[in-house]
């Protein structure tokens, strides 16, 4: 989940229902403006092919590089965030020790 997100790039994730629940929680910028929120179905054989026809879309787009280009303020934002969200996380988990 996070790499694309440390190599700035934007993403679409196959896992848990929750999982784009939690990005957002933790203030990422999700794409759906871009990618539509397919990941909302809760069969997960419609949220594959919802990602195939992404793929689909984008794969050989010889203008990717100018939407790239276009989006890198939320990419950064997503880069910067992450650092919050993995703070935000060490306090939580050194709350349950105490």
């Amino acid at each position: 989940t996070f790499k694309p997100i440390i190599g700035e790039r934007p993403f679409v994730i196959l896992g848990d229902n929750n999982i784009y629940k939690q990005l957002k929680e933790w203030g990422f910028d999700t794409f759906d403006d871009l990618f539509g929120t397919g990941y909302e179905d809760p069969d997960y054989q419609k949220r594959i092919s919802w990602i195939s026809e992404i793929i689909a879309l984008y794969k050989g787009d010889q203008h990717l590089h100018l939407l790239l280009e276009d989006i890198k303020p939320r990419l950064q934002y997503n880069s910067n965030q992450l650092n919050t969200a993995i703070e935000m996380n060490r306090k939580a988990l050194k709350s349950l020790r105490m």
